[in-house]
C-alpha cells in the first residue's frame, strides 16, 4: 500500500507517518507537504527508506489531484479547513481518503459531497482522529448493544504532563484552541439542533486515571456533525475541559470585544478582531514553538439506551498518551488506522462517511490495541426503579 500523508509536517501528521512506516502492509509513506525543510527533517530523524518528500501546496488544485493518483489512500492531517477541498480533489482522483475531522463546519459542507464520492466509487472516512474518531467508533459499539438509543454524551479532559514528564510548547494548533474556546457550540436536545454560549453547561465528569474528575463545558467540535440522531439519540453534546487560565484569559478578550469576529474599521484598514489577536499569537515564538515531552489526554463517552425494555448505560474511557517526539500520535494513529482499513478494502460503505456508519469497531480495536500508549476500557450499567 502507497500512502499520501498530506500535512505530513504537521503535529498530527507526524503521529500518523510514523504509524504507517511502523505497518508492515504500507510499503511507501510520502509527505506531501509544502514545508520541504521541515518535511526533510522530519524524514531524516524518522530514518526509513520506506518515507519519502512531495511537495503540495493545497491552493494548486490540479497539482494536487495529480499527485494524488499516485497513490493508493490518502492520509489528509492538515488544517480542519481543508477537509473540503481535499475532499473535492479525493473524488476527482477516484482514491479513497481520511482525515482527522473537519471541527464541524468544515465537516457539514464536506458531508454535501456524499453522492459525488459515491458515485466515484470512493470512500471518504471522516474525522479519523481521537475525537472525532475513536469516540466516535465508540458510540457505534455502545449502540450496537441497545435496542434504542436515547441519549450520547462526549467529554474530553484537556491534557496534563504524563507523571515524570515535562511538557513544552502546545499540543494543538492555537486556532483549534481559541475556537474551541470562544465559538458557539452546537447542542442536540430534544431532537433538534440548538446553539449555545461558549464555556457554559458547566459539569464535572470523572476521567480514567490519572486524570480524575474534570469541569468540563459545551465547545464546538466535529462529532456534532455526524453524531445528532444516530440509531434514533435525541440528545448529543459535546463538552471539554477548560483550564481556569484559559477561561478567564478568554473572559478578558471577549469583554475587550477581541473574540469578534465583525470587520472593524481603523483608518484606512478594516480588520477582524478575533484574526488580529489569532495573528499575534501565532507570530509568538512562545506560542509556536513545537511541543516536547509527553502529555495524556482522554475522552469519556456516554451511550444511553433501552435493551429487553431496561434503561441502560455504556461507557468508554479513553487514556492517551502524545510523546511530541513524533508528533501528535494520539490522534495520528486512529488516522493511519483508519486509511489502512480503506486500502486494505475493509471498509465497503461508499461515499463521505463518519466512522460511526462504516467502521468496524472490533477491527479497529483490534489495531488500536497493537499501538502503545492507548488504554480503553468499558462500563456497563443497568438503570432500573426498584
Amino acid at each position: 500500500m502507497k500512502v499520501l500523508v498530506i500535512g505530513g509536517s504537521g503535529r498530527v501528521g507526524k503521529g500518523a507517518v510514523v504509524d504507517f512506516v511502523n505497518s508492515p502492509n504500507v510499503s511507501e509513506v510520502v509527505i506531501g507537504d509544502i514545508n520541504a525543510e521541515e518535511a526533510n527533517r522530519y524524514i531524516e530523524k524518522v530514518g526509513s527508506n520506506k518515507l519519502k518528500y512531495e511537495h503540495i501546496d493545497l491552493k494548486d488544485y490540479g497539482h494536487l489531484i495529480s499527485i494524488m493518483k499516485k497513490y493508493d489512500v490518502i492520509a489528509n492531517a492538515a488544517l480542519y479547513s481543508s477537509v473540503v477541498d481535499v475532499t473535492k480533489a479525493a473524488i476527482e482522483a477516484k482514491r479513497h481518503c481520511s482525515d482527522a475531522g473537519g471541527f464541524y463546519y468544515h465537516s457539514i459542507k464536506q458531508m454535501e459531497l456524499h453522492e459525488a464520492a459515491k458515485k466515484a466509487g470512493i470512500t471518504v472516512l471522516m474525522g479519523m482522529g481521537t475525537s472525532p474518531g475513536i469516540t466516535n467508533v465508540c458510540v457505534r459499539y455502545g449502540a450496537d448493544k441497545l435496542d434504542e438509543v436515547d441519549e450520547i454524551h462526549i467529554s474530553a479532559s484537556g491534557t496534563m504532563p504524563k507523571p515524570g514528564s515535562k511538557v513544552t510548547g502546545r499540543g494543538m494548533t492555537i486556532r483549534t484552541g481559541f475556537e474551541e474556546l470562544t465559538d458557539r457550540p452546537m447542542v442536540y436536545q430534544d431532537g433538534k439542533m440548538i446553539t449555545v454560549q461558549p464555556r457554559t453547561g458547566e459539569e464535572k465528569v470523572v476521567f480514567a486515571a490519572p486524570l480524575g474528575e474534570r469541569t468540563v463545558y459545551y465547545a464546538r467540535h466535529g462529532e456534532m456533525a455526524t453524531l445528532p440522531g444516530f440509531r434514533g439519540a435525541k440528545t448529543v453534546d459535546f463538552k471539554i475541559h477548560f483550564s481556569p487560565e484559559g477561561m478567564q484569559q478568554m473572559r478578558i478578550l471577549d469583554d475587550m470585544g477581541l473574540t469578534g469576529t465583525n470587520p472593524v474599521k481603523m483608518g484606512s484598514v478594516t480588520v477582524v478582531p478575533r484574526e488580529v489577536v489569532l495573528q499575534c499569537l501565532c507570530s509568538d515564538p512562545k506560542e509556536t514553538k513545537p511541543p516536547e515531552g509527553i502529555d495524556i489526554t482522554g475522552n469519556h463517552v456516554v451511550v444511553l439506551g433501552k435493551k429487553d425494555g431496561e434503561q441502560v448505560q455504556y461507557s468508554y474511557d479513553l487514556v492517551g498518551e502524545r510523546n511530541f517526539q513524533y508528533g501528535n500520535a494520539k490522534t495520528g494513529i486512529p488516522l493511519s488506522i483508519g486509511c489502512q482499513m480503506l486500502g486494505n478494502g475493509e471498509v465497503k460503505e461508499k461515499g463521505v462517511l463518519p466512522p460511526e456508519v462504516c467502521i468496524e469497531p472490533e477491527k479497529f480495536f483490534a489495531e488500536l490495541r497493537k499501538r502503545e500508549g492507548f488504554i480503553l476500557t468499558e462500563e456497563f450499567k443497568r438503570i432500573r426503579a426498584l
